[in-house]
């Protein structure tokens, strides 16, 4: 069927507890991340363990803002986005191939979002984890509409197809379930 994305917004206490998650030594097998315009701090970590506490750090801090920000309206700000790539079982993907099309995707998608991403190894299926705050560069916030989401699952087709020669129809799947649940 294809590489399939889907991501969604998180809010505060999540974002540090996501990093841990996605960056978890038992899951990744090469110790490399994606920086995609990330804190230069987080992105100059020497070990993979200062990669964690830095990418976690840095979740803490964005929440800290974030919060802040929102001041006392109800519920909870959204701090960040939790994504994820994955591929289909039968497709053989180094670690370096799904970094280089999720930094494709995101330079498609969000070119001017904040975000870490890592492969994982520890299921059937190689799949990326992508954490992206909810401020842009120039600090406006993420906005993903239903447009948006429809141009990421064509996105993400284009890039599996060229990278595997096999067609995807991974965007034509979610538009039909999408129709059927109306």
């Amino acid at each position: 069927m294809g590489a399939f994305v889907q991501i969604s917004a998180g809010s505060v206490g999540g974002g540090a507890a996501n990093a841990g998650y996605i960056t978890r030594t038992s899951a990744v097998e090469e110790k490399e991340a994606l920086y995609h315009n990330a804190p230069d701090d987080v992105e100059r970590a020497e070990t993979w363990e200062d990669t964690r506490i830095r990418l976690r750090s840095w979740a803490e801090q964005v929440e800290a803002e974030e919060k802040a920000r929102h001041g006392n309206r109800a519920g909870q700000p959204r701090t960040h986005y939790r994504g994820k790539i994955s591929y289909e079982e039968e497709v053989e993907i180094s670690v370096q191939e799904a970094l280089e099309d999720t930094e494709r995707f995101l330079e498609e998608e969000f070119p001017e979002a904040k975000a870490v991403a890592v492969v994982h190894g520890d299921t059937d299926n190689t799949h990326v984890h992508i954490w992206m705050s909810a401020r842009q560069v120039d600090e406006s916030k993420v906005h993903i509409d239903n447009q948006q989401i429809k141009s990421m699952h064509k996105t993400m087709d284009q890039i599996y197809q060229e990278r595997t020669q096999r067609e995807s129809r991974n965007a034509e799947k979610v538009e039909e379930t999408r129709q059927f649940k109306r």
